[in-house]
């Protein structure tokens, strides 16, 4: 059991006043649902949203809302999770609770993250740094941890290990293990991202390569060892996509096709036609004699711009070697499209990254 989660028990025993009561559960069920323990965590709403159906306290009910919140991303990624966080932001922030209100800033600039949705993560990131003191180490630990995934998102090791170990630190101080692991799976996953993106315009150096599989390999030991299971398979479509990286196909495709039928994914990075032309990818470069199925026309345009402009690459990989492709010049022309919307995208977030440098 982490620290914090023992604390939050420790002072549930000695504490009796009823909200502060509501607001130690709601955070022990927010806990719960990050490392995976959703029946637990839900049980635990259940008992919140009895004790406090008169609204008592609009306090706990903003920390339910979050909570809920969290148990939608966690459990099923989905987006009822921004809806709750997003009203749960507004509340807090209207009632003036300036803890809450840091708190849940910082999810919502984590959730529009997730989403590329970098102008309004920029806002939320500002929210939180304007509400959140030093001591509000759950606040610091997230929006450090954002900042830091968009910098490793961008390329940007330095900058994203200056935030990766602000993050560490407050997480360490609150005795947060679920935050630890997240960051150290965080830092492979959008490294992993960067150079997955990166190998459309270059090949991936091998010492570059061998980084990431240390990587990865950490997040995945600590995930074990702190028997976190939220989102685990996640981790697995990270291992499925580092093994392409590699140039190893028939270990990549047997992953891939193991997980094909996983879930929850977000809807930004996973569907299955990015799933099934990986895949595809993996039989060609393992047998470029193989015949071609179609799939120039397979839709991807609900992924994220760098997933789309990988689909695109990988499209004319295995197309545009074959002297009679057709729509050769439509398949080019939609690679070089996908190339200019996401290097736009990545200097359009490095641009707004910068009012940060010196945070």
């Amino acid at each position: 059991m982490s620290q914090l989660l023992q604390r939050i028990d420790v002072d549930l025993r000695s504490n009796s006043e009823p909200s502060e009561r509501g607001k130690l559960l709601a955070r022990k069920s927010a806990y719960l649902a990050r490392i995976g323990s959703f029946d637990e965590a839900k049980a635990l709403v259940g008992v919140l949203r009895r004790d406090f159906a008169d609204s008592k306290s609009s306090n706990v009910t903003v920390w339910i809302m979050l909570t809920e919140g969290l148990i939608h991303y966690y459990e099923r990624l989905g987006i009822e999770a921004l809806d709750r966080i997003v009203r749960a932001q507004l509340l807090s922030t209207a009632m003036g609770d300036t803890e809450l209100a840091a708190i849940t800033s910082a999810w919502r600039s984590h959730l529009e993250f997730e989403r590329s949705d970098f102008k309004a993560m920029i806002g939320s990131i500002d929210s939180t740094f304007k509400f959140a003191s030093p001591e509000n180490y759950a606040a610091q630990t997230r929006v450090s941890m954002v900042l830091s995934d968009c910098h490793f998102l961008c390329g940007d090791r330095a900058n994203g290990q200056k935030w990766f170990l602000r993050s560490r630190d407050t997480a360490l101080k609150e005795g947060d293990q679920a935050s630890i692991e997240a960051l150290l799976y965080n830092k492979a996953a959008f490294a992993i991202a960067w150079q997955r993106a990166q190998s459309c315009f270059r090949p991936v150096a091998p010492e570059d390569l061998s980084l990431l599989r240390l990587e990865l390999a950490s997040a995945r030991n600590l995930q074990d060892i702190a028997g976190i299971n939220a989102l685990s398979h996640v981790v697995h479509l990270c291992e499925a996509r580092l093994l392409l990286l590699e140039g190893k196909y028939d270990q990549g495709a047997s992953k891939l096709q193991s997980i094909r039928d996983a879930a929850p994914y977000g809807e930004y990075n996973f569907n299955q036609s990015m799933i099934d032309l990986e895949i595809a990818y993996c039989t060609f470069r393992l047998d470029p004699t193989t015949k071609r199925s179609s799939v120039q026309n397979w839709e991807f345009d609900a992924l994220d711009i760098d997933e789309q402009m990988l689909a695109a690459w990988m499209i004319s990989e295995i197309y545009l070697g074959n002297a009679n492709a057709v729509d050769a010049d439509a398949i080019t022309h939609r690679l070089n499209e996908k190339k200019k919307l996401y290097s736009d995208s990545i200097a359009g977030l490095q641009a707004m990254l910068m009012k940060f440098s010196n945070a």
